[in-house]
C-alpha cells in the first residue's frame, strides 16, 4: 500500500512528464531506499575501495572544482559537464535530508556523484527520459526500491504520448540496464585516479566504449516532443 500511495503522490506532483518535482523524488527516496540503503552500504564496505573513498578529504565533486586539468582530459571534460550542471543533486539532497551518521552522509553523497558521472559516461542529458536511463543503470548495479517507482511511473506518462512512446520507453530502460550490468559498480570506481586520461580512454577501461545507441536514435524524436511539452505546461 506505501507504494502504491507514493506512486500516485508522484504521478499527480507537478510537470511529472517535464520537470519533476526535487521534493517530491527526495521524499520517496528518502521513505522507500532506508532498507536498500542499508544492504548497499554492506556491499560497498566489502570492497577494497570504500575505506579510502569514505577517509578523503574532498569528495570527488568539490576536487574537480577546487582543480584544473589538462585539455582534452577526463578531469577537464569532467569538470565542464559540473559547470555546465544548473541542478547540484548532492546539496540538493542534503538540504531536504539530514543524517545524523557521518557514514551514512558520506555514502549518500557518493551516492550522488554516482548519478552524476553516469549522466556523463553515457552521453544522457538532464531530461526526464534520460533520468529513466539513468536510474535503470543503476539498479544493475544496487537496490533502489524507489528507483523501481520512478521507472514505472515513468511508463504510465509515456503511454499519454503515443503508443510508439509507451514501446521505446522499456526499451530505453533495457538498454541502460544492460550497459549498468556490463560496466563496473560506479560507487566502487576511484576516479580520482583517472582524472588525466583521456575520457575515451576511461569509457574503455569501465567497458562503456560504445555510447547508448537506442537513446541516440531516439534522441532527437524525443526531444521535440520533450520541448512541445514544456511550452504547453509553461
Amino acid at each position: 500500500m506505501k507504494y502504491i500511495k507514493f506512486l500516485f503522490y508522484y504521478l499527480r506532483s507537478s510537470n511529472v512528464a517535464t520537470d519533476p518535482s526535487l521534493d517530491a523524488i527526495f521524499k520517496i527516496i528518502k521513505e522507500l531506499d532506508n532498507k536498500s540503503d542499508q544492504e548497499n552500504i554492506k556491499k560497498f564496505d566489502r570492497h577494497p575501495v570504500a575505506k579510502h573513498l569514505y577517509k578523503e578529504e574532498q569528495h570527488l565533486l568539490d576536487y574537480i572544482k577546487t582543480n584544473d586539468f589538462k585539455k582534452d582530459t577526463f578531469g577537464y571534460d569532467l569538470k565542464k559537464f559540473w559547470s555546465d550542471q544548473s541542478v547540484d543533486l548532492l546539496k540538493e539532497y542534503a538540504s531536504r535530508i539530514k543524517h545524523k551518521d557521518a557514514k551514512r552522509k558520506r555514502f549518500t553523497d557518493l551516492f550522488w556523484i554516482q548519478h552524476d558521472l553516469i549522466h556523463f559516461m553515457n552521453g544522457y542529458n538532464t531530461t526526464p527520459l534520460a533520468e529513466v536511463a539513468v536510474l535503470s543503470f543503476t539498479l544493475a548495479q544496487e537496490k533502489r526500491t524507489s528507483f523501481i517507482l520512478f521507472i514505472l511511473a515513468g511508463w504510465f506518462v509515456s503511454m499519454k504520448h503515443g503508443f510508439m512512446n509507451a514501446i521505446r520507453y522499456p526499451r530505453i530502460c533495457y538498454e541502460g540496464y544492460k550497459r549498468g550490468k556490463q560496466s563496473e559498480w560506479f560507487m566502487t570506481i576511484d576516479w580520482k585516479q583517472h582524472l588525466n586520461k583521456k575520457t575515451s580512454q576511461v569509457k574503455k577501461l569501465i567497458n562503456l566504449k560504445k555510447p547508448p545507441k537506442f537513446w541516440n536514435e531516439f534522441l532527437d524524436e524525443y526531444m521535440r516532443l520533450h520541448n512541445h511539452l514544456k511550452k504547453k505546461a509553461a
